[in-house]
């Protein structure tokens, strides 16, 4: 899920509108949002996205 601060106090979410996430905050509308600084983000991207056999994809700038 993608996401930008669009104006005080408002986030988009973007993502396909018949997906699961769309369909829990269409029946409860309250959700959590954690934002993470890039580093972190792409320290976990590496951990999450490493191919079989331990060989990890190309690093994240």
């Amino acid at each position: 899920m993608w996401f930008e601060v669009a104006a005080e106090d408002t986030i988009q979410l973007f993502m396909g509108p018949d997906s699961l996430k769309v369909r829990r905050l269409r029946r409860d509308p309250r959700a959590s949002i954690v934002v993470a600084p890039e580093s972190l983000l792409a320290e976990m991207l590496r951990r999450y996205f490493r191919r079989p056999g331990g060989c990890p994809w190309p690093t994240f700038p």
